[in-house]
């Protein structure tokens, strides 16, 4: 009989869930309540060893029910991990991707979400890890760890120790981050996000590590673009209203700050040509012991209308970084075309600084961007050329889309800027040194 045991520390009386318990979401909760929490695995290691091989597979995937009852007891302890490694679809029981009509498709989905909405409220991350060569609809579990900031990936049965342990060596250091970002009304905000073009954007980031880095994008307004829109003034506002309740009983933003939405501080010059802009991040979280706390930096930028000057001290990491950020959160939206053009655009800038530079520093970045954005760039057209139908409205990443190219997009989507200093890690888990 199909079932989900739990097997704890090795040393616990292990518990079961079959039959009609595995589509009964009130049972599985209930389950995972009940289980007292395991010891440390030091005093049991061997023996959890080899209940561990002892395991045999049946036949079919009770994914859903094990996640579900794995997060429920992770949630009580924050900063907590979950790691899903599956060489199979979920088809059995709750959360079954082996959906028929569209209905099921979408109660399939919303299982999956409501269980990333309780993982990232209780500051619990999910990784997925799945096995080459396997069908898993990565699509559907990747958005679980895209929620809840785990990693997605692909790996060879003989790497996946080390999968785990590279994913267990990057605790959560903060949980519930969230991150306001605040420009000028000369500037506005380019999100794929997001079309109003505000001048603040907030951004839900969840639980964080040492090595999350988001990024933000801004543009400049011109003739009629120079004024706020209706829908952008209205966004302010509620800006303001955000920005001063959050402030409360927190840290407070320094002087200066910004969180008004930005309607005054460039300095010097005049007020149509500032030779400053003010920018302002405010970031809020949970720290490991609870604690809530927020954290407010503002900084004044020289204002330039000369390409050379602006581009004199770029930061080719975080350019690669962001590029590849953007273009991910476009794929994963359903605009495929959008993200290679995104990724083309950035390249045309990256090769110009290799053609006209002629430094090395130039020349690395440039094979690094390629290197990094090729997987993004296949998966985008791969997928534009599938003419597969959407069931999901304004979920695009499906559970129709392979299982390459949902790496590729959720992958490509929390990259960090030290990604772009080699090339990216191949299936067996190992590096080539970067090819001029």
């Amino acid at each position: 009989m199909l079932q989900v045991k739990f097997i704890g520390d090795g040393l616990q009386e292990e518990k079961v869930l079959s039959g009609d318990k595995l589509k009964d979401q009130e049972q599985v909760t209930a389950c995972a309540k009940e289980i007292t929490m395991p010891d440390s695995v030091k005093k049991s290691r061997e023996t959890l060893g080899n209940k561990l091989f002892d395991l045999e597979e049946k036949g079919q995937t009770a994914l859903g029910p094990a996640l579900l009852l794995s997060v429920v007891m992770a949630c009580r302890q924050s900063a907590s991990k979950v790691i899903i490694c599956t060489d199979g679809m979920a088809n059995v029981g709750l959360g079954s991707l082996d959906t028929k009509t569209e209905e099921q498709a979408e109660a399939s989905a919303k299982f999956y979400t409501d269980v990333a909405n309780m993982a990232l409220e209780n500051g619990v991350s999910v990784s997925v890890i799945t096995i080459e060569g396997t069908d898993c609809k990565l699509a559907e579990l990747g958005r679980v760890a895209d929620i809840t900031g785990g990693q997605v990936n692909i790996v060879k049965p003989e790497n996946l120790t080390k999968e785990f342990g590279t994913i267990l060596a990057d605790p959560i250091i903060a949980t519930n981050v969230k991150a306001v970002f605040t420009v000028h009304n000369q500037l506005y905000i380019r999100d794929a996000d997001d079309a109003s073009e505000s001048n603040w954007v907030e951004r839900t980031v969840g639980n964080v590590t040492a090595d999350t880095e988001i990024t933000f994008e801004f543009g400049v307004r011109h003739g009629a673009k120079g004024k706020l829109s209706k829908e952008a003034k209205s966004k302010g506002k509620g800006a303001k209203a955000k920005s001063k309740d959050m402030s409360q009983g927190e840290e407070k933003p320094e002087e200066g700050a910004i969180g008004d939405g930005a309607t005054s501080g460039a300095t010097s010059g005049t007020s149509e040509s500032p030779t400053e802009l003010p920018f302002q991040i405010q970031v809020t979280y949970t720290d490991l012991e609870g604690a809530r706390a927020m954290r407010v930096l503002t900084q004044k930028k020289p204002v330039t209308k000369e390409r050379q000057e602006a581009e004199k001290n770029v930061n080719y990491n975080i350019l690669g970084t962001n590029a590849c950020q953007q273009s991910a959160r476009l794929a994963q939206k359903g605009k495929y075309k959008e993200a290679r053009l995104n990724v083309m655009m950035n390249q045309r800038f990256f090769y110009r600084k290799k053609v006209s530079g002629g430094d090395d520093a130039a020349k690395q970045a440039y094979g690094h961007y390629i290197n990094n954005t090729a997987s993004l760039v296949e998966a985008a057209g791969t997928e534009e050329s599938e003419e597969r139908p959407n069931i999901y409205r304004e979920i695009a990443v499906r559970p129709t889309m392979s299982d390459v190219s949902a790496e590729a997009i959720y992958s490509a989507k929390r990259i960090p800027s030290k990604g772009f200093q080699s090339r990216p890690r191949r299936k067996d888990g190992s590096r080539d040194d970067l090819a001029e």
